[in-house]
């Protein structure tokens, strides 16, 4: 556990919760990650193995509170039907709502990633909200650094019966140079994140009307779409300024949109 090392972190929750259902849908399949945007809230959807889909539906947290397994039925049907997108996943419905799973939403991240002799990796780590659909994404790459950091002390290290070995202290500078370069990415991702699903989950009008502004700008500009991808999947810092913020809810123009940043 993380306390047991003295790795502290706090879980912040989202005031939603999210259905998860999963399908077998006899037409074609979804061929990727889509997010759909309703007045009652997001619905999410991707393939997996199969033929199956999984399916989320936001709801409010007492929404589906004392509702029969029919009442749910009809409930989840009109959920689908606001979504003409989601039109193939109507027929898998009524065999789906023995799946439903409800669950609180919330965000995660450690305040170290190493102890001596220990590395958080993944989801011991970090955690974001299901529709940013980053955790896979930061998991490989902080697996990723992490290799890297032993291979490089493994290259520096005396070799030992069967090859190289690692004594503590040399693991454990592996381990806090792994910390150093990895927590500054998720501490950016996990921000991105955030608002990310912040912007799509809003019910106030207030969030809704930014939110729902700022996805369609940001979808619209090429440059800070591809600095927002590239903070939320967790390949490196790369902050928003206050002029970027301004631009990508429409309140000014960007020169710039055409540019997409290099490596």
């Amino acid at each position: 556990r993380r306390g047991a090392a003295g790795i502290e972190g706090q879980r912040v929750e989202y005031p939603h919760r999210l259905v998860s259902l999963e399908l077998t849908p006899p037409g074609p399949l979804p061929h990727d990650f889509s997010a759909y945007l309703t007045d009652r809230g997001l619905r999410l959807v991707y393939p997996l193995p199969g033929g199956r889909v999984r399916l989320y539906l936001q709801t409010e947290p007492d929404e589906l509170r004392g509702l029969t397994a029919d009442g749910f039925a009809d409930w989840l049907a009109r959920a689908v039907r606001e979504v003409p997108a989601l039109d193939g996943l109507v027929p898998a419905l009524p065999e789906a709502v023995g799946s439903k799973q409800t669950f609180a939403v919330g965000r995660y991240l450690a305040d170290r990633l190493a102890a001596p002799g220990l590395a958080l990796v993944g989801e011991a780590a970090y955690a974001v909200h299901p529709m940013a659909a980053q955790g896979m994404n930061t998991a490989i790459t902080s697996a990723a650094s992490l290799a890297e950091q032993i291979a490089r002390a493994l290259d520096g290290s005396a070799p030992g019966d069967g090859g190289a070995r690692l004594g503590a202290a040399a693991a454990d500078a592996a381990l806090r140079a792994y910390e150093e370069e990895r927590r500054p990415t998720l501490v950016q991702a996990a921000k991105t994140s955030a608002n990310a699903a912040r912007m799509v989950t809003d019910l106030a009008w207030p969030g809704r009307v930014v939110g729902r502004r700022a996805v369609r700008c940001t979808g619209a500009n090429a440059r800070l779409l591809h600095t927002v991808t590239h903070n939320m999947a967790g390949l490196g810092p790369r902050p928003l300024t206050p002029l970027d913020r301004l631009q990508q809810i429409g309140l000014l123009p960007d020169p710039r949109a055409h540019r997409v940043p290099t490596a």
